[in-house]
């Protein structure tokens, strides 16, 4: 309806103007009256319908396939099917799953706002390792943006561009014709806690391992493979901070390795 405001007008004149000969002039007034009239009543609805209701309303200007509005993961068909499958259950059966038939690949992809609040609430609860962390903190921004419909206005639109022209691979040579003027959004390099206490004996040792781990109560004890040495390990920053520190405190190493465990 929205087009045909702008349409009709001129196609009554572009009619009344080149065929006026043929039709003659009652005709070229019948034509152009009618689509004058048929705008007015256009006008008038669609001004009750967006400046009363409030409903919003925009031309799309270019293909809704030029920004892929889904989040994807991509997995070997042979040995990721099962997880793929898995994760969507664990979602609720939101999404769809691709099995390729050319190449061994299993594509999970989601492209509802409903489903992106389901993942977003998983991830936000485990969090990613890697820094795959920086790529779900820009699709969160866009997802924002989306729920509150920012990509309705031009300004809005450029934004959601430069969010995607920062994650994973960036924009497609399509996108980046149509947008050349975009600026890639700030993308957080993320520098993650991986704090780790290792202390490595021979193979021999293995006891004494076994009584450090009951003595602290945390950690693990790790065989290495084909060599004659254990570890003792601990990972978890909890016990790291409950339970190894204040036993080193209180039983403070002496020598050079002070100040390694000072640092």
């Amino acid at each position: 309806m929205y087009l045909t405001l702008i349409i009709l007008p001129l196609l009554g004149s572009i009619i009344s103007g080149l065929l006026g000969r043929k039709i003659g002039v009652s005709g070229s007034h019948l034509i152009t009256c009618s689509c004058v009239i048929t705008t007015t009543i256009l006008a008038v609805l669609s001004f009750f319908e967006v400046g009363l209701n409030n409903i919003s309303v925009y031309i799309n200007l270019f293909s809704q396939k030029m920004i892929e509005r889904k989040m994807e993961y991509r997995g070997s068909k042979s040995i990721d099917s099962m997880i793929v499958k898995e994760q969507r259950e664990y979602l609720h059966g939101v999404g769809s799953i691709n099995l390729s038939n050319v190449r061994d690949i299993a594509n999970y992809s989601i492209n509802s706002l409903e489903g992106w609040q389901l993942l977003i609430t998983h991830l936000d609860r485990y969090p990613l390792l890697t820094q795959k962390y920086g790529d779900y903190l820009l699709f969160k921004k866009a997802f924002s943006l989306l729920k509150k419909k920012v990509h309705l206005s031009h300004e809005g639109l450029n934004e959601i561009i430069n969010i995607k022209s920062a994650m994973n691979l960036g924009l497609s040579n399509t996108l980046k014709s149509e947008f050349p003027n975009y600026i890639p959004a700030k993308r957080e390099r993320l520098f993650r806690d991986n704090l780790r206490f290792r202390i490595t004996q021979h193979s021999r040792d293995l006891e004494l391992m076994e009584k450090i781990v009951s003595y602290i109560k945390s950690g693990k004890i790790y065989k290495y493979g084909g060599k004659s040495a254990v570890s003792f390990t601990i990972v978890d920053f909890t016990d790291i901070t409950n339970n190894l520190l204040p036993f080193m405190e209180k039983h403070y190493i002496i020598g050079i390795k002070h100040y390694d465990y000072l640092d």
